[in-house]
């Protein structure tokens, strides 16, 4: 949409759009069974054959740093009348992993394959009510399997350890 900027209606019409011309957020959330939650904030929409159910959902602390140190950002999802809650029960959401897909918001209307991801695993839940539920997310790379040198505790360096 071309704007006539010598024209003051015209920009008073641009200034009162109610949808920014920005990026888009849509989110993939592979649960451990394999399913996937397509969300989306705000209204429900159709990228690439997908649907993703609109809902209020953000992600915040995202953060590059220049030491390539990971930052550990953190997901809010609506839960209307505790619709989560079976899940996080189960034990469904425990390490699923959540995409982030951002897409210009002209892509998306056009339905072209012009995005960004960003992956990250569900770390924990650090807060759940029957209005929202918030995850510590963690990058996909960071885990557990840390191996940790035994330590024997034996004679001379530990002269009140007796072996039986």
């Amino acid at each position: 949409m071309s704007t006539n900027w010598s024209d003051p209606p015209a920009q008073v019409e641009d200034s009162h759009k109610l949808t920014a011309d920005g990026y888009v957020d849509l989110f993939e959330i592979t649960l451990l069974t394999g399913s996937v939650l397509y969300l989306k904030s705000n209204d429900t929409v159709i990228y690439r054959s997908r649907t993703y159910q609109g809902t209020a959902i953000k992600i915040s602390g995202v953060e590059k740093y220049a030491d390539e140190k990971d930052s550990r950002p953190q997901m809010v999802m609506v839960n209307p009348d505790g619709i989560y809650g079976e899940f996080i029960k189960a034990g469904l959401l425990d390490y699923a992993l959540v995409k982030r897909i951002r897409v210009l918001r002209e892509d998306l209307l056009a339905n072209r394959d012009v995005k960004t991801e960003q992956r990250w695993r569900i770390w924990r839940i650090s807060a759940l009510t029957n209005e929202a539920v918030t995850c510590e997310l963690r990058s996909v790379v960071d885990r557990f399997n840390a191996l940790i040198p035994g330590r024997m505790f034996i004679p001379p360096e530990f002269p009140l350890v007796t072996l039986q």
